[in-house]
C-alpha cells in the first residue's frame, strides 16, 4: 500500500471527501455559467457623421427609435449614442423584422432623419450628411 500510516490515509480519504464534491460543484457552476452567457443574436447600426464640406463631424447626437407595427401599440424604444472624434458611432439593436428610425442632431446644424429597415441579425452602414442651420 501506498501509505504506510492510517493516520496518512486517514487524512488523505478525508482530503478526497472534502475536494471532490467542490470539484464537482466547480464544474457544474461552470457549466451553468457557460449556458447562461449563450450568444444573442442582435443587429448592428454603425454610421459616419460628415458635414456639408464632407469633413467628420464628432459630437453628434444620435438617437434611435423603433418605428412603431401598426398591429401593436406604440414602441417607447430608443437608444442614444454620440459620434466620436472621427465622426464615427454604431449601436446594438434588436435582432428581427424592424424598422428604426434615426435622428442626428447638433448645435449649428439641421436635425437630419433616416430611416433603415432591418431583416435580422445583421449589420448596416449609414452616412449621415448635416446641413449648417
Amino acid at each position: 500500500m501506498i501509505f504506510q500510516n492510517q493516520n496518512y490515509q486517514k487524512r488523505f480519504l478525508f482530503c478526497c471527501l472534502l475536494i471532490f464534491p467542490l470539484c464537482i460543484q466547480l464544474e457544474d457552476n461552470i457549466y451553468f455559467s457557460e449556458k447562461s452567457k449563450q450568444f444573442k443574436s442582435y443587429a448592428l447600426l454603425k454610421g459616419s457623421c460628415f458635414d456639408q464640406r464632407d469633413l467628420s463631424l464628432p459630437g453628434v447626437s444620435i438617437t434611435i427609435k423603433a418605428q412603431p407595427d401598426l398591429n401593436k401599440k406604440e414602441s417607447k424604444k430608443k437608444w442614444q449614442t454620440f459620434s466620436d472624434r472621427r465622426g464615427e458611432f454604431a449601436a446594438r439593436l434588436p435582432a428581427g423584422k424592424q424598422t428604426f428610425i434615426i435622428f442626428a442632431k447638433k448645435k449649428g446644424f439641421r436635425l437630419s432623419k433616416k430611416i433603415v429597415p432591418f431583416e435580422y441579425d445583421e449589420q448596416h452602414h449609414i452616412i449621415i450628411r448635416m446641413k449648417p442651420s
